[in-house]
């Protein structure tokens, strides 16, 4: 070991002693402190940018591919530090209600997990900027704009949320919904699909989730204006139709023949790889079960029980909206379905859009059908 020079031991001893200090320490704490966090906000920062014209009903292709970028949102581990999110939706020139709140259920889901810090802006666009601030979204989602939207002198219901381990009391959560429903429909009507309604929470509840798993809905009643139509929406961001309701065992056994016929392709010719076009078909294929499941879901073909009482919200929805006497629809989404019926319009086809989380059953009535002005509460 090299023997130190007294002007080295010297230097030694000094750092030593400014080291020991407390202004010193607190110092050098506070410096190492800065570094290590501005390092990891470079690190977790993600950005979505959302643009367009976002309406899950009416432009459901553009819509789904913007908002399936919160599904590939990893959540940060236990002991690594809060991943940053910002939501840029100032180049959004429109949004319906459906758009927005599948918005707030997947700000919520990131939130809630203590993990990410969602953060965003408001768009440029006023009837985009307005229906946001209608739906209260800035309650959500924390946003860098000095002026929030503010709601409209008479504003729309408000996002119901509940959890899927509380009791539904119809009395308070209900009671808005149901008065919205009544200025839209006639007392009967109305009051069918409010119990219709009411099960499909019920339907949430039970079979949104994986066993022992619980989540979040939400529901929105809203009118924006006189030329747009009123719609009542309940959403969940749990496992979808496809995955929830039982499947009859041709169904799963033809998903294990395509799954057996791929890897025999694989197996028999390893230097020949599937056409896109032949990729495609077989995908089809093989996703078409979400289309069939929530086809038949809505006929109450896969959902019903030996209970008559149990597993008929979406045949009372769709009975509700074909007896109405003015044009009205209900449109069920759910994974890479979407099924749509109409009074005296044709059945639903088959259509394969990009995966969407959960289940969203969407009433819709006209624009102009028994109307008594906006709803105040």
């Amino acid at each position: 070991m090299r023997k130190l020079s007294r002007k080295e031991r010297d230097r030694r001893k000094d750092r030593a002693i400014r080291a020991s200090r407390p202004s010193a320490r607190r110092k050098l704490a506070r410096r190492r402190g800065k570094r290590i966090e501005a390092a990891g906000r470079a690190r977790l920062e993600l950005q979505i940018l959302l643009w367009g014209n976002l309406d899950l009903i009416g432009n459901p292709i553009h819509t789904r591919q913007q908002l399936a970028a919160f599904e590939s949102i990893v959540i940060p581990k236990p002991l690594a530090p809060p991943l940053r999110l910002f939501v840029d939706m100032s180049s959004v020139e429109s949004l319906d209600p459906s758009a927005a709140l599948y918005l707030v259920a997947q700000s919520n889901r990131l939130s809630e997990t203590g993990k990410v810090n969602v953060r965003g802006n408001f768009p440029r666009a006023r009837q985009a900027f307005q229906l946001l601030g209608d739906v209260g979204f800035h309650k959500v989602m924390r946003t860098r704009s000095a002026t929030p939207p503010r709601r409209s002198p008479d504003p729309v219901m408000e996002i119901l949320k509940g959890s899927t381990i509380g009791k539904l009391d119809p009395e308070t959560t209900w009671k808005k919904l149901h008065a919205f429903l009544k200025a839209q429909l006639s007392g009967d009507q109305a009051d069918a699909v409010y119990n219709a309604l009411g099960e499909c929470i019920e339907n949430v509840k039970q079979h949104a989730f994986a066993a022992r798993h619980h989540g979040a809905w939400y529901a929105l009643a809203i009118k924006p204006d006189e030329a747009s139509p009123a719609r009542a929406i309940v959403l969940d961001i749990g496992q979808g139709i496809s995955a929830s309701v039982r499947k009859p065992r041709f169904e799963t056994m033809m998903q294990k023949v395509v799954a057996a016929i791929i890897s025999a392709v694989k197996l028999a010719f390893p230097d020949e790889e599937l056409t896109e076009k032949e990729a495609q078909e077989l995908l089809a294929k093989i996703r078409s079960d979400d289309w069939t499941c929530v086809y038949l879901a809505s006929l109450g073909l896969r959902t019903q029980v030996p209970e008559k009482k149990r597993g008929t919200g979406l045949v009372g929805l769709r009975a509700s909206i074909l007896e109405l006497d003015s044009p009205g629809a209900l449109h069920v989404l759910s994974g890479s379905a979407a099924v749509t019926w109409r009074r005296a319009g044709p059945d639903p086809k088959q259509e394969i859009l990009p995966p969407l989380r959960g289940t969203m059953v969407c009433l819709e009535f006209d624009a102009t059908f028994g109307m008594t002005g906006p709803l105040k509460i």
